[in-house]
């Protein structure tokens, strides 16, 4: 069931390295974006008690199956909470539906071997180069990236 002023949160992963920023997609293994490549996330849950829960809980289900990821994400931190450390991009889908899109960058990038990925919902996970993005890209991810200036 989605909240008044958001239905759903992801969070985008982005580092720093020598070739600029990288960005973690995953690629949808569901419709309506089967096979497309866009940021982890999902629908808001009855539980969800702010946006970012949302894209926390979502970036769990889909790319770190029952794994703790404050404690996985602290060492790609800069020593601060993850938390206060993301900013938010509050935009509507191409179906309607009120988004929040979360930025985390990130020290370094973490390791493809650390995802335990949810099949049922994302067929892989992979960091991209903004300039080596992949052709099938949902249409909120380049606003998302033009939104947070990552180039």
């Amino acid at each position: 069931m989605a909240h008044q002023d958001w239905s759903g949160a992801g969070l985008l992963l982005a580092w720093q390295g020598t070739s600029g920023w990288e960005v973690l997609l995953a690629e949808r293994n569901e419709p309506p974006y089967l096979g497309y490549w866009s940021v982890p996330g999902g629908g808001s849950h009855l539980a969800d008690t702010t946006p970012w829960e949302t894209a926390l809980r979502e970036l769990g289900e889909e790319l770190f199956q029952g794994i703790a990821l404050q404690p996985l994400l602290r060492p790609f931190l800069c020593g601060e909470p993850a938390g206060s450390l993301a900013r938010c991009q509050s935009h509507v889908t191409p179906a309607g539906r009120p988004w929040r899109t979360f930025l985390l960058p990130l020290t370094q990038k973490i390791p493809s071997d650390a995802f335990v990925i949810n099949h049922a919902e994302v067929r892989q996970a992979k960091w991209f180069t903004i300039a080596g993005l992949p052709g099938l890209i949902h249409p909120c991810v380049p606003e998302s990236l033009e939104h947070f200036q990552l180039k």
